[in-house]
């Protein structure tokens, strides 16, 4: 299979590229670094979540389960199903399962990059993804919104800005995940639905099943391009 079709169909790629971006709200608030306001020191060991959010017009749902900083499960729209190894230095394996069209596709951070994909791990565990280039965080009031989900864990909100991406999000450093991010309309592109921080089963978690798969090595095609 060419590389392009493993890489650009939008039912398996819609679920690496989270929400990023942010706005002009509370412009009177100090500038912070990314890393201090979306900090993940403090993300439990085992975490499990439930998420929607918008991407092409449509809602999409998401499923995963984090192994601290070593392992990925995310399941997208009950048909993408990734695994996701990191290694050291943000030095990543993937592997997607495409249980419709029965392909799987395996593809490392380095190969991602060079073909101008910039997923991240931080953006692929805590679903919000990192700036490039130039961009402003700042502390933010709650907005002014009836949008809001009342039973969503608690969070402090922030303005991110990035380009001409404009979002408000809402994040939990207990959980290590944005529980909400508003576009700059107000509107709500991201929310988790459901978390817990119990312990689950590593060895069943991680396990996958690719029998009947046509197997596409994504690494083999971009070194050989």
């Amino acid at each position: 299979m060419k590389l392009q079709h493993a890489l650009t169909r939008p039912a398996c790629w819609a679920a690496f590229f989270l929400v990023s971006g942010t706005g002009a709200f509370a412009k009177a608030a100090p500038q912070l670094t990314f890393e201090k306001a979306f900090d993940t020191q403090r993300q439990p060991a085992a975490t499990y979540f439930e998420a929607q959010y918008q991407s092409g017009g449509k809602t999409h749902t998401l499923k995963v389960w984090r192994d601290r900083n070593l392992r990925l499960r995310r399941e997208t729209d009950g048909r993408i199903t990734t695994f996701v190894v990191n290694k050291a230095d943000d030095d990543w394996t993937m592997t997607v399962l495409d249980s419709q069209k029965k392909i799987e596709t395996v593809v490392d951070r380095t190969n991602l990059y060079r073909v101008g994909n910039f997923t991240s791990w931080f953006g692929l565990a805590h679903g919000l993804n990192p700036p490039v280039g130039k961009y402003e965080v700042r502390t933010m009031k709650k907005p002014p919104t009836t949008k809001l989900d009342k039973t969503a864990p608690p969070c402090n909100w922030y303005s991110y800005t990035q380009n001409i991406n404009d979002t408000q999000v809402c994040w939990s450093k207990k959980l290590a995940l944005p529980t909400t991010i508003l576009n700059d309309k107000g509107d709500v592109i991201w929310k988790i639905t459901k978390v817990s921080t119990k312990p689950f089963d590593l060895a069943k978690t991680f396990r996958f099943k690719d029998e009947g798969y046509i197997r596409n090595d994504a690494n083999a095609d971009i070194s050989g391009d």
